[in-house]
């Protein structure tokens, strides 16, 4: 049982940093600008870490990711059109909406495409999928381990009952003497 649980918490950590929010930036961003997002991205408590990916780095783990595919960019001669973005984990999904609102300021409206962030949060659904089904999990989890306690206390009960009652004789003749 012990397992399980370790097995299930492990399971819904790795599964809530994987599900992260990226963000979209607009061309021409400085990195000073940049480097003012993502310093005040990382003092928000709800935010776990955040990276900055360049258009090149993009296109780089693009490259990696599908060798195959990317062989087109370089035979037509195509620009790179890949968008730099920032990469924010929060320490639960449900704090994307706080994201999405945290950059809706006027100040950052300009240096990020708001409208592709807030389109990530319309696929929430799958995500709220998720977490309800992890949740689901860590309650089917604590259901269980309640159960198989009960269980266990009505195993010694019962154990010590039988003992009891088997050596009743024996507790009679020392209670009489």
């Amino acid at each position: 049982m012990v397992f399980l649980s370790l097995l299930t918490e492990t399971s819904i950590s790795i599964i809530h940093k994987k599900v992260d929010f990226s963000i979209e930036l607009r061309e021409g961003i400085s990195l000073s600008q940049v480097d003012r997002l993502l310093e005040e991205m990382g003092e928000l408590e709800f935010v776990e870490s955040t990276l900055y990916i360049s258009k090149d780095d993009a296109l780089d783990n693009f490259k990696e990711n599908y060798e195959g595919i990317s062989s087109f960019l370089t035979e037509y001669k195509l620009e790179n059109p890949l968008y730099s973005s920032i990469e924010v984990v929060t320490l639960t999904p449900e704090y994307h909406q706080d994201i999405i609102y945290f950059l809706s300021q006027d100040l950052y409206k300009d240096w990020i495409d708001l409208d592709q962030a807030q389109q990530n949060l319309f696929h929430r659904d799958r995500l709220e999928k998720l977490i309800n089904f992890t949740d689901g999990v860590k309650i089917f989890a604590i259901y269980i381990s309640i159960f198989f306690v009960i269980i266990a206390f009505l195993i010694i009960f019962n154990t010590i009952r039988i003992l009891i009652f088997h050596r009743k004789d024996e507790l009679e003749l020392m209670y009489l003497l």
